[in-house]
C-alpha cells in the first residue's frame, strides 16, 4: 500500500499570490515519493493553469474539482468532499491550510489523529489573540497529528499561546523548486533590478519603483526594473493605491512588467537580474514567516533587499549587506550595493547559502519521518480490526493507542479498577468484540485475559519493571501470552529467569517518545545549562546535581540549573515521608544560602511545553540512583542535549554507545572540556539513537505489526 494524502488550502488556485504557490509546491514536494499519492481538491474550477500545471503531469498527483464545480468550496464543502474520498479509500493524512477551515475540521471526528494543519493566517501577536482564538487553537491542536509550522519563531509562538500544541508542533519550511537553482554570475555593467508577488501596501512597491527612479535619476540612467505578477489590492481607506499601481507598471521608464507569469518564468526571468526587491513597511517585521520569493531569488544567486528583523538576522546574519531599517533606506541601499561589487559578491553568496536549505528534496527529506508516522502499518495488511486495551492504569497507552488508531482500526478500554478489580460483565463483554487484546500490566489483567482468550485472539501483555515485585508475572498462562513485550531489557532478562518465561515469548520493547517535537534549534546559552525533568523523590538526586553544578561554576560562572516538575509539597506522597521532606529542605536551604546557587538554579515548576523547553538546556541530567527507563533523558537526547548519565543497573543496555560517568567529578570534567564541535557530534549522536531505538514511529510500528498483522 502507498501513503495517501489529501491536500487543500482555502486558497484559489487560479491566483498567483504565495498561498496558492505554497498549496502547488508542497503538492510537488510530497509527490516526489513515487510510493505517495497525493489528492490535491480546489477551492475553485481551473480557468488557467499557471499554478497546477506542474502538478497535471505527476502520475502520482490527483487534482480533484468538486462535482457540483461551485464558484468557490465553503469549508464545509471542502470537508465533505475529503470524507467522501476518504470513505472510497482511507487518506493517511488530510493537510489542510486556514484557521477557519481547520476549525471546522476538528469537529469532524473521523478526521481525528490524521489531521496535519497549517496555519498563518491567524493572530501573531499575543495581544490580538482573543479567548475565543487561544479556545479555537486549542481543538485544533487536539484534533491534530501535526501542526505544521513555517519558521521556528512561528512555532515558539503558536506553542507560547497554546502549550498543549507543542507535542505535535513541526516545521514545514518554505519550498523552493531546484528549477531556481542557477549558477553564480558577476554583478552586470548595466544591473537589473527584479520584483515579483502581489501589489499591496505593505508590500512596499510603489516605494520600491520611487527608489528605482532616483537611481536612475543618480546616476543609473541604464537600471531596468523587472516586474511580475498581477495581484493588485484596491484597499477602501486608501482609492487611489490601486491606480497608482497600475499607472506605475505601465508608465515608469525603465520598468518591464512581465504580468501573470508561471513560476518556472520567474526562474527564468531571474538570469538576467543582479538585486531583488523585498522591502516592506515596517509594520510587517511582526511577521513570523519568512517569504518563499526570497529564497527562490536567492537560489538563483541573485540577493534580496530585505528588512532587518530577528527572523531575518537568525538567517542571513547581523552582517548582510542588503538589509534596510526603513522602506526610505532603498534608494541609498541599492545606491551603495550596485556601486560596491564585494558587498553584492557577499549578499550573493549569503543569500544562496540560506536558499540551499529550502529546496523541494531538502523540505520533503525534513517530512519523511513525519510521513512514515503517518502511517504506521507501512505496506503490511492488517487482519485485525478491533483492538482492545485493558489495565487498571492506561496513562502509558496513549501514544501508542493513536498510532493504532491511525492505521484505521477500532480501539476500545476495559478499565480496571486496581491489579485484580474490575467489571467482570463489562470485561466479558469486551472480550468477545476484540480480536487483539493488549494487557497493560502483567497483574491481574493479564492473568484473566490469558485464562478467558480465544485460540483466534492475539494477546499482548506488557510488563514494567513494578511487576516483578508481585507473583503475576509468574501466575499467568504463557502459553497463551503471543508476546510478553518488557520496557527494558533488565525487566526481560527477570521474566526469563525469575518467572520463567521461555525466550520466544518474551521481546524488549521499549517505553517511546515522539521525537519529531524535539527537533529544533538550541537557544543561546543552552550549552551552558543543565536540564533535569522531575526531582521527585530523593532516589533522583537533586543533591547530585548541585554538585555539579557547583562545580562547573568553579570554572565558568555562566552555568546554570534549570529543574522542570512538581515542587516537593505539590506531591503529597512525597511530603508525607520525614526522610524526604528532610532531603528536600535541606537541598533548598543549600541553594538559598548560597549566593551563587541561588543565581544559577531555576526551578521552572510544572512545564506543559517540555519540547520547548528543552530548546534552552543543551545538557540532559540522568543521575538517579535508580530508573527503569528514565523518559527525560530520552526526551534530551532527542533534543541533541549532550546526555550526563551516572552508572546504575540497566543503563547501559538501555543507552548503548552513551558515555556513562562514575561520578560527578568525572562528569563535570567532561563537560568543561567539550569543544563546541564534541558537542554537536555528541547531541547528533544522542538524537539518532533515540529515534532509532525510541521514536514512536519505530515503536508503534513494531505495536501494529504485533497486533494487527
Amino acid at each position: 500500500m502507498r501513503t495517501r494524502v489529501a491536500l487543500y488550502g482555502d486558497v484559489n488556485l487560479n491566483l498567483i499570490d504565495g498561498s496558492a504557490i505554497w498549496l502547488a509546491a508542497l503538492a510537488e514536494t510530497l509527490a516526489l515519493d513515487p510510493a505517495c499519492d497525493v489528492t490535491v481538491l480546489l477551492k475553485s474550477p481551473i480557468d488557467r493553469d499557471l499554478v497546477v500545471a506542474p502538478l497535471l503531469d505527476r502520475d502520482n498527483v490527483e487534482v480533484v474539482t468538486h462535482p457540483d464545480r461551485p464558484a468557490r468550496l465553503t469549508p464545509g464543502q471542502a470537508l465533505d468532499l475529503i470524507e467522501e474520498l476518504d470513505g472510497r479509500e482511507r487518506f493517511d493524512v488530510v493537510l489542510l491550510r486556514g484557521f477557519a477551515l481547520c476549525q471546522q475540521a476538528a469537529a469532524h471526528d473521523t478526521l481525528h489523529g490524521r489531521l496535519w494543519v497549517y496555519l498563518t493566517d491567524i493572530p501573531q501577536q499575543p495581544h490580538l489573540a482573543s479567548d475565543h482564538d487561544r479556545a479555537a487553537l486549542g481543538h485544533i491542536a487536539a484534533a491534530s497529528q501535526r501542526v505544521l509550522c513555517q519558521t521556528d519563531e512561528l512555532r515558539a509562538y503558536l506553542e507560547g499561546l497554546i502549550p498543549e500544541a507543542a507535542w505535535r508542533t513541526t516545521l514545514l519550511t518554505p519550498m523552493v523548486p531546484e528549477a531556481f537553482l542557477r549558477p553564480a554570475r558577476e554583478l552586470s555593467d548595466a544591473p537589473t533590478l527584479f520584483y515579483a508577488g502581489k501589489f499591496a501596501p505593505m508590500w512596499g512597491f510603489l516605494e520600491t519603483v520611487a527608489a528605482f527612479t532616483a537611481l536612475r535619476d543618480a546616476g543609473h540612467p541604464d537600471l531596468q526594473l523587472h516586474v511580475a505578477g498581477d495581484k493588485v489590492h484596491d484597499p477602501p481607506d486608501d482609492p487611489g493605491y490601486a491606480p497608482a499601481v497600475r499607472a506605475a507598471l505601465q508608465d515608469t521608464d525603465g520598468l518591464v512588467w512581465h504580468g501573470a507569469v508561471s513560476r518556472e518564468r520567474v526562474a527564468e526571468l531571474l538570469t538576467a537580474c543582479d538585486v531583488a526587491l523585498s522591502a516592506r513597511h515596517p509594520a510587517m517585521d511582526a511577521s513570523l514567516e519568512l517569504s518563499t520569493k526570497v529564497l527562490e531569488y536567492g537560489a538563483a544567486n541573485v540577493p534580496a533587499v530585505i528588512n532587518r528583523n530577528p527572523l531575518h538576522e537568525r538567517l542571513f546574519g547581523t552582517g548582510y549587506p542588503l538589509f534596510i531599517d526603513h522602506l526610505d533606506d532603498l534608494t541609498a541601499v541599492l545606491d551603495r550595493t550596485l556601486r560596491d561589487a564585494a558587498a553584492w559578491t557577499t549578499a550573493r553568496d549569503t543569500a544562496r547559502a540560506v536558499a540551499e536549505d529550502f529546496t523541494f528534496p531538502r523540505v520533503r527529506e525534513r517530512l519523511v519521518p513525519a510521513l512514515a508516522a503517518a502511517r504506521p502499518q507501512g505496506t503490511s495488511t492488517l487482519r485485525r480490526r478491533r483492538v482492545l486495551v485493558a489495565g487498571h492504569d492506561l496513562k502509558f497507552t496513549g501514544p501508542l493507542t493513536d498510532v493504532i488508531r491511525r492505521t484505521g482500526v477500532e480501539v476500545r478500554q476495559d478499565r480496571w479498577t486496581g491489579h485484580t478489580g474490575h467489571d467482570q460483565g463489562a470485561s466479558r463483554d469486551a472480550l468477545e468484540w476484540a480480536d487483539a487484546i493488549w494487557a497493560e500490566w502483567c497483574l491481574g489483567n493479564a492473568v484473566w485475559y490469558a485464562e478467558r482468550k480465544r485460540p483466534d485472539q492475539r494477546l499482548l501483555v506488557r510488563l514494567h519493571r513494578q511487576e516483578l515485585t508481585t507473583e503475576f508475572p509468574g501466575q499467568v498462562d504463557h502459553d497463551a501470552v503471543d508476546k510478553l513485550l518488557c520496557v527494558a531489557p533488565f525487566v526481560a532478562d527477570a521474566a526469563t529467569t525469575e518467572f520463567g518465561w521461555r525466550d520466544d515469548r518474551v521481546e524488549v520493547l521499549p517505553n517511546t517518545i515522539d521525537t519529531i517535537p524535539f527537533d529544533r534549534p538550541k537557544l543561546p546559552g543552552a550549552q551552558r545549562t543543565l536540564g533535569m525533568v522531575g526531582f521527585l523523590p530523593a532516589l533522583k538526586r537533586l543533591d547530585r546535581a548541585l554538585d555539579l553544578l557547583e562545580l562547573l561554576l568553579d570554572e565558568d560562572p555562566a552555568w546554570q540549573l534549570r529543574i522542570a516538575g512538581s515542587l516537593p509539597w505539590e506531591a503529597p506522597w512525597v511530603w508525607a515521608r520525614l526522610t524526604e521532606r528532610e532531603h528536600y529542605r535541606d537541598q533548598f536551604d543549600r541553594i538559598r544560602t548560597s549566593r551563587r546557587l541561588s543565581r544559577a538554579v531555576r526551578f521552572d515548576g510544572r512545564v506543559a511545553n517540555i519540547p520547548g523547553w528543552f530548546a534552552a538546556v543543551g545538557n540532559i541530567l540522568s543521575v538517579s540512583d535508580l530508573e527503569s527507563f528514565h523518559l527525560a533523558l530520552a526526551e534530551g537526547m532527542a533534543s541533541r542535549a549532550v546526555p550526563v548519565v551516572l552508572e546504575r543497573d540497566g543503563v547501559r543496555g538501555l543507552f548503548p554507545g552513551v558515555e556513562i560517568h562514575s561520578d560527578i567529578e568525572a562528569a563535570g570534567d567532561r563537560l568543561i572540556g567539550l569543544t563546541a564541535l564534541e558537542r554537536r557530534a555528541i547531541g547528533e549522536d544522542a538524537r539518532n539513537l533515540v529515534v532509532d531505538r525510541y521514536d514512536l514511529g519505530v515503536v508503534g510500528a513494531r505495536w501494529v505489526e504485533l497486533l494487527l498483522t
